[in-house]
């Protein structure tokens, strides 16, 4: 993605909070594959 500088900074933070957001979204479905998070945990008991 090209960056330019007519893109202004508050939609240039909100991507990459979305990144960051997609980012952790992805590192819960993994663990969730790899084994039981807590949620899990606190889902069957």
């Amino acid at each position: 993605m090209l960056i330019t500088e007519r893109v202004p900074a508050r939609s240039l933070a909100i991507a990459r909070t979305r990144d960051m957001i997609r980012h952790l979204l992805e590192c819960k479905e993994q663990s969730a594959y790899g084994g039981p998070t807590s949620m899990d945990m606190l889902s069957v008991s």
